[in-house]
């Protein structure tokens, strides 16, 4: 499975980047994980349209780290084995989620996503996590 989380800007908070850095390491057992930094709407327009595309935001719907795994293994049995996660609140895409109904910095949005993502695939796997 090849991820992408796009984020409109850099995290410079080192916890954070500890963090992420932390998860993208742990990550590299279960998919390909790639961050990419956007300017404007129009690069996110660029995105392939076989790319199922989540968008992240206060918006979205809130749902469970039970329901995330369930999410990432159904679109991998359908093949849709390349997604996008983007943290923005002016693009459209497949599915619309939400981490937390409280406002988050960037980073703290993008710590989040990645460790959500690590834990889904750890319930994918049956393998323990704490709760």
């Amino acid at each position: 499975m090849n991820l992408k989380i796009y984020v409109d800007e850099k995290v410079k908070d080192k916890f954070q980047l500890q963090a992420i850095k932390e998860y993208d390491k742990r990550l590299t057992r279960y998919c390909k994980m790639k961050q990419v930094i956007f300017k404007d709407q129009e690069e996110l327009s660029k995105i392939s349209d076989r790319t199922y595309k989540i968008i992240v935001n206060i918006k979205g719907e809130s749902i469970s780290s039970e329901e995330l795994a369930s999410k990432l293994e159904k679109l991998g049995v359908i093949g849709k084995s390349d997604i996008a996660f983007i943290l923005s609140d002016d693009f459209q895409g497949d599915d619309h989620i939400c981490l937390s109904s409280m406002s988050m910095s960037t980073g703290m949005s993008l710590t989040v996503l990645y460790e959500q993502i690590y834990r889904a695939f750890r319930i994918q796997k049956n393998e323990p996590y704490h709760k």
